[in-house]
């Protein structure tokens, strides 16, 4: 019996590798009295594990990604219907970022466009790791720049960053409105409506993007389907 490579590399090979090398790392480094005081004939500190987690993540995407694609019959046509997807999240996403802007004009009066100039940095750091936490830091900074109060700018970021949730909002809402249209169901302009502010609700309970189950019971509860669909 032939062993399918990319599914053996993936689930028992690299996990195995990730183990024993994050293992030695983590022995090194409780050694040290502080995270990241360099160990004396080692070099090693804090952030050269944090610097070997982001060299690998490109790997493991590319492996993740290669055992996907290797067992699908019809690739060009699941690249199209991909590619749909997102282009309907991108459209909702500029969709979004256009009634901030008129949002913004309308009750503070002023350019908002102005804010982008300061929050460039934090919007790449946001985009290229699809998390608002890792900008933090360069927000404060921005937010300082451009001239707002400390004390409010570090309660206000916080507490929007916590409960803010139209972002992973959007981007279920297509993966609901995608899933349930490939099993052949026909949704009209209400239950599109309905998916939108059933997410929103379930993303602001904690501002973060919720687990692929929920995404499913979302979808079972959008389309009336049964359960045996929810696993297609």
């Amino acid at each position: 019996m032939l062993i399918d490579l990319p599914q053996f590399v993936r689930n028992k090979f690299l996990p195995i590798l990730f183990k024993a090398y994050f293992s030695r790392r983590s022995y090194v480094l409780n050694r040290a009295e502080l995270p990241n005081k360099t160990i004396p004939g080692s070099g090693l500190t804090a952030s050269d594990i944090f610097n070997d987690i982001v060299y690998f993540t490109p790997v493991g995407i590319c492996f993740m990604v290669t055992s996907s694609v290797t067992d699908r019959t019809n690739i060009e046509s699941d690249f199209i219907q991909l590619g749909v997807f997102a282009a309907t999240v991108i459209g909702a996403i500029l969709i979004h970022l256009i009634l901030h802007v008129l949002v913004l004009s309308v009750v503070s009066r002023r350019n908002p466009l102005r804010l982008f100039k300061y929050s460039f940095n934090s919007f790449l750091i946001t985009f290229a790791t699809t998390s608002t936490a890792a900008s933090m830091g360069e927000m404060y900074n921005e937010l300082d720049r451009y001239g707002c109060n400390k004390l409010a700018s570090r309660f206000v970021l916080f507490v929007c960053l916590v409960i803010k949730g139209d972002g992973p909002a959007i981007f279920i809402s297509a993966v609901c409105i995608f899933v349930v249209q490939q099993t052949g169901f026909e949704i009209d302009f209400s239950k599109v409506i309905f998916i939108v502010q059933r997410n929103k609700e379930r993303s602001s309970d904690c501002g973060l993007c919720t687990p692929g189950g929920e995404e499913l019971e979302n979808v079972q509860d959008i389309s009336t389907l049964p359960y045996e669909y929810g696993d297609k």
